[in-house]
C-alpha cells in the first residue's frame, strides 16, 4: 500500500517484477494478497501463465474482484 498511499511513483520491486514478467513464461505469486503483482505480471505479457496463491479467503475475493475490474479473466478459479 505504500506504493499508492505515500506518494511513491516508482516501486523498485514492482518495476523489477514488471521487467521479469515481460518474458513469456510460468510465474508464481505466493502470498498474492489483493493481486497487484499478479495484475502487473499479466499486463506485462498477456501470454504468461501466472499462478497466484493466497490463503486468506477475504484477500482471494478481493484479488478476483481486482482481476475482473482490470479485465483479466484468464484462468480465474
Amino acid at each position: 500500500m505504500d506504493h499508492f498511499w505515500k506518494g511513491k511513483k516508482d516501486d523498485p520491486d514492482l518495476n523489477l517484477w514488471g521487467d521479469i514478467t515481460k518474458q513469456t513464461g510460468i510465474f508464481i505469486d505466493v502470498g498474492s494478497h489483493t493481486g497487484l503483482y499478479t495484475i502487473v505480471g499479466l499486463i506485462s505479457n498477456p501470454n504468461n501463465f501466472l499462478i497466484s496463491i493466497e490463503p486468506s479467503y477475504l484477500n482471494m475475493g478481493r484479488m478476483m474482484s481486482n482481476l475482473r475490474l482490470n479485465n483479466i479473466f484468464k484462468n480465474l478459479s
